[in-house]
């Protein structure tokens, strides 16, 4: 307790927006090829009957939420060192 914790507010926005564009990438994903080329494999009864398009879709809104967060918490913790720095003095 009692550590000063550092934040790279510049490489947390641009992580933020490196999974952005990877959320952008998985959307363009094609799963109907994935079971279409599994036909006659043993793997093919895994995926049979699974929506793997609504489970890529899923999978690039959560990538799309954490960046959004990582975002808003960037904004937060540069507004809070803005509005209290001087507040407390450095050891």
């Amino acid at each position: 307790m009692g550590e000063i914790a550092r934040v790279d507010l510049e490489r947390l926005r641009s992580l933020a927006d490196r999974i952005t564009a990877v959320a952008g990438d998985v959307t363009e994903l094609r799963p109907t090829a994935l079971g279409d080329g599994l036909i006659g494999s043993a793997a093919a009864a895994a995926v049979a009957g699974h929506s793997l398009g609504d489970r890529v879709g899923e999978v690039a809104a959560g990538l799309r939420g954490w960046a959004q967060a990582a975002r808003q918490s960037a904004d937060a913790l540069e507004q809070a060192d803005r509005a209290h720095t001087g507040r407390f003095p450095l050891r």
